[in-house]
């Protein structure tokens, strides 16, 4: 994930909690946060970052440097491999495949 200086993502939120969001700082400047249901972090270069996307969840860089991440993905550790195959299947058949759900997700960005 790549933030220009002085770029906003909107407040948005994820569609289950069957996964959870992971943030590596690559590139990170002071003044860039993430607010996760109301809570502000900042991290730095090599620290990480977990939340569940299901929270509303923004990103605010007010630098004027580029702050890079790197983003993934992983399965909620407190759902069993049956429970996330279920949750995964369902909002498949109504909303289409991860790949495009994900774009979705972020097609105001």
């Amino acid at each position: 994930s790549v933030l220009a200086p002085g770029a906003v993502i909107k407040p948005h939120s994820g569609y289950t909690n069957a996964s959870l969001t992971c943030h590596l700082g690559l590139l990170s400047c002071n003044d860039a946060y993430i607010n996760v249901g109301g809570e502000i972090r900042r991290y730095g270069d090599g620290e990480f970052l977990t939340f569940s996307d299901a929270f509303e969840h923004s990103v605010v860089n007010n630098s004027d440097e580029w702050r890079i991440t790197l983003m993934f993905f992983i399965r909620h550790p407190r759902l069993d491999k049956i429970s996330s195959h279920l949750i995964t299947s369902i909002f498949e058949k109504h909303v289409g495949s991860s790949e495009s759900a994900e774009r979705a997700k972020h097609k105001d960005y």
